[in-house]
């Protein structure tokens, strides 16, 4: 069934209606939203997956008919579902049709070897039988192929996979037969890669899933381990990395092209389901309050929400259970004093924002979950314990949809000292509020990062460097990967030289914008990521020179004033992929170079894929 407030706010905003977000989960308000918002506009909508008629009548009732040409077009597995999606004398229902043999052996070829003529003369016969065996089911063949691309290329070995096969869909129905396709793949998985793959199983169907939460989860369950020279954090991404090509997720990718997160195919998910399940792996609790899996539980995914489920989390033996995500939780929050093994916690409120009138989540009583390394909150007003005393091993603290209350009081991170990962309320006000904070010398990523601008003012203009505020914090967590700045300073700090590490530098708003604040960011060498805004530029111009960012990939400048010109010379941002450049103060007099854009040498850019410039 679908979460039908959440298909009413993704389609308006997509038909550009704002502010979804604060909506309330009221359907029959949305749908007399989405109808105003459509009325006397010519729409095409695509509704992907229907699994109901009764989804599909709710739906309807959204789209104007106006006579204007619109189209809504649904994708079902169901027949009957697509007849219900039928206006009378209007509707038409299109077959699918499975791949014929040319399609087939295109898409299983390229999956291999990149091309349809790169397949060895002595794999050809097998490759036939395999395809033959698929009947023209795309996942069918793309499994297979994922599978073959991970051996070696012996004839011995492919014999042995297309044995394996059994005989097909001519005389197995069409999940049965999919399933053991899929089990083959995931039996080719290593252990570490099974379990990764089984995590998804906490997450419902068609769920959007964050690939930095999903990898920072691996982590805090024990799933990966260092190697290669690898850390933690890179480890994981390699396995996210490895499923994708294996064809057992399908990613999703954000408005740069960057992979975002990752959806898991509906009959893969019912593998996982399974596996799980036998595995004991994890126990989920539906809305039908029925529990797949053990009582005995090492792991529980809560995917409905209403009080009765409370008496249904008292029936598993909370003291066995290492990770808890909470999907729509409220009023039926367990003492989490039971969950003394517990390593995950991930809770979502009831909403898809935070309300003021929200109830508040007392996590006071947290410190007793002593091994607890990963924390997220999200959709509720929080209440904090002032000091975080015995969290030594937390590695990820996520509370950015949060208010918190007090919202002027925060808690002492002086203990935290194995912090990784620190993502602040967006809403949250001064840093000095927080204690400890440049004592995280383990911390990676540091989002909504705000200072008072009086500190900012007294510590960059009159302190010494080796007192004044930024240094003293950057300093000291050596390992900064990722840094989101919530308010905008005076100029970019000298120190900032000395985060080697940094990676990610998002919201980077100065005040004024000069050559040196320039060149302190171009010798950072593994920078990749650079938002970067500026109020005021004094020199008028801005060049970046040869062989300076050195790893930036992705570059986004804001600019507030007027620009005369801003160029790139030979050799400088050798790997730059994306350029984004916002011109919201130049004047049309002050451009000096041609089809009146103040900004030159992009030929020089030689690793650039994609410009966006506005003004």
């Amino acid at each position: 069934m679908l979460h039908m407030p959440k298909i009413m706010k993704d389609i308006l905003s997509r038909v550009g209606y704002g502010g979804t977000k604060e909506m309330e989960d009221d359907v029959q308000n949305l749908v007399e939203i989405l109808r105003a918002q459509l009325t006397n506009k010519r729409y095409l909508i695509i509704i992907d997956d229907l699994w109901s008629t009764r989804d599909w009548h709710t739906i309807e009732c959204a789209f104007v008919e106006n006579n204007n040409g619109s189209r809504v077009i649904t994708t079902t597995r169901i027949q009957d579902v697509a007849i219900a999606c039928c206006y009378p004398s209007q509707g038409h229902v299109f077959q699918m049709q499975l791949l014929n043999e040319l399609h087939s052996s295109t898409l299983f070829f390229k999956r291999l070897f990149g091309t349809q003529d790169g397949c060895p003369e002595q794999l050809r016969k097998i490759s036939n039988d395999m395809l033959r065996k698929c009947k023209g089911v795309p996942l069918a063949i793309t499994s297979i192929a994922s599978l073959l691309a991970n051996q070696s290329m012996h004839v011995e070995t492919w014999e042995k996979i297309r044995n394996s096969m059994g005989s097909g869909l001519d005389t197995n129905p069409t999940m049965e037969w999919m399933s053991h396709v899929l089990s083959l793949s995931y039996n080719d998985l290593s252990h570490e890669l099974k379990t990764c793959l089984l995590y998804l199983g906490v997450y419902p169907e068609d769920h959007a899933i964050g690939k930095f939460d999903l990898v920072r989860k691996w982590i805090a369950e024990g799933f990966v381990r260092e190697r290669h020279g690898l850390d933690l954090e890179e480890a994981a991404e390699n396995c996210f990395n490895e499923l994708i090509n294996r064809s057992m997720i399908k990613p999703f990718f954000n408005a740069h092209g960057e992979v975002q997160g990752c959806q898991v195919h509906d009959l893969m998910l019912d593998l996982i389901i399974s596996k799980c399940k036998k595995e004991n792996f994890m126990t989920i609790i539906d809305r039908n309050f029925a529990m797949i899996g053990a009582l005995q539980v090492r792991r529980i995914s809560h995917q409905f929400h209403n009080r009765d489920i409370a008496l249904v989390i008292e029936r598993v033996t909370q003291s066995q259970v290492r990770s808890c995500k909470f999907f729509s939780a409220a009023d039926c929050m367990p003492l989490l004093s039971k969950f003394e093994l517990l390593r995950v916690l991930d809770m979502d409120g009831p909403g898809s924002y935070v309300r003021p009138e929200y109830m508040c989540l007392d996590l006071t009583a947290i410190n007793h979950l002593f091994l607890l390394r990963y924390l997220k909150v999200s959709y509720f007003r929080l209440v904090l314990p002032k000091k975080f005393g015995k969290l030594k091993h937390l590695t990820t603290l996520d509370i950015e949809s949060t208010i918190l209350c007090p919202w002027d009081q925060f808690s002492d991170f002086t203990s935290l000292s194995s912090l990784r990962h620190l993502i602040l309320p967006s809403q949250f006000g001064d840093v000095v509020r927080i204690n400890g904070l440049s004592k995280l010398c383990n911390l990676r990523t540091l989002i909504n990062f705000r200072i008072r601008p009086s500190l900012i003012r007294t510590s960059l203009m009159t302190a010494p460097p080796s007192t004044h505020f930024w240094s003293n914090f950057i300093r000291r967590p050596q390992h900064l990967q990722r840094l989101r700045l919530g308010r905008h300073i005076p100029k970019v700090p000298n120190c900032i030289v000395h985060a080697h590490r940094l990676a990610y530098l998002e919201g980077l708003l100065v005040q004024e914008l000069r050559s040196d604040g320039i060149q302190v960011l171009a010798q950072l060498p593994c920078l990749i990521y650079l938002d970067l805004g500026a109020i005021t530029i004094p020199e008028k111009n801005i060049i970046i020179h040869p062989n300076t960012f050195p790893s930036l990939k992705h570059f986004i400048f804001n600019v507030s004033c007027e620009l005369s010109f801003l160029t790139f010379e030979p050799s400088a941002m050798p790997r730059l992929q994306i350029l984004r450049i916002d011109l919201d103060g130049h004047e049309e007099s002050t451009m000096q170079l041609q089809e009146d854009s103040p900004v030159g040498g992009i030929e020089n850019l030689a690793s650039l894929e994609k410009i966006f410039q506005e003004d």
